[in-house]
């Protein structure tokens, strides 16, 4: 992995190439099958943009601006509840492909330094609900086999807490010693969004 504040043409170049060519553009209207088609060429350029974002600590304001559209859920009986309706952010594709590399950089970190909790299963790469569900069989047959009882409470936790603290994400990143570059990035994509 090389530095945080440096992102190779290469790496672009293959997360470009990784994107599905159907998706909704964002804001600029750029279609992904565009940006695919033009991987080799335009790597370069926003590598060095996205360089220049991280080391300058900027993050441009077309970046922070979302698209939301509201589609109709298939199949409702009625269209006239609000819950028959779902809300798409269309993000813009060239800040996407910033954002998927230090994700992914993110990723590595925690499961390297051992950041994130062994029954923790959301968001962590390798990791699927069968896992989740065998650990929980595990869990229960154990407690059955010393003659205890089991009891389980299911939470939908994104439903019920649908968005996060900014300065509390910041200081759980800072406490666990992820490099200052990477709570920078995550500060600025995350301040003064539009939508």
């Amino acid at each position: 992995m090389t530095s945080f504040t440096e992102f190779t043409a290469n790496r672009v170049e293959g997360i470009l190439n990784k994107l599905s060519p159907f998706k909704a553009p964002g804001r600029s209207g750029i279609p992904n099958a565009a940006l695919k088609h033009c991987a080799t060429t335009i790597s370069p350029i926003l590598a060095t943009i996205y360089t220049s974002i991280c080391r300058l600590n900027y993050y441009p304001h077309r970046f922070r601006c979302i698209n939301q559209v509201v589609i109709r859920k298939p199949g409702r009986p009625s269209y006239e509840e609000a819950n028959a309706y779902q809300p798409i952010a269309l993000i813009e594709t060239i800040a996407k492909v910033q954002s998927t590399m230090v994700t992914e950089d993110l990723s590595y970190i925690c499961e390297k330094h051992k950041l994130l909790p062994k029954n923790q299963f959301g968001g962590r790469p390798g990791t699927t609900t069968s896992e989740a569900l065998h650990m929980m069989e595990q869990f229960t047959r154990n407690a059955w086999r010393k003659g205890n009882m089991v009891s389980a409470l299911f939470l939908d936790i994104q439903a019920a807490f649908p968005n996060m603290q900014k300065e509390r994400l910041l200081e759980n990143m800072r406490v666990r010693n992820i490099h200052e570059g990477y709570c920078n990035y995550v500060n600025m994509i995350l301040t003064h969004r539009e939508i």
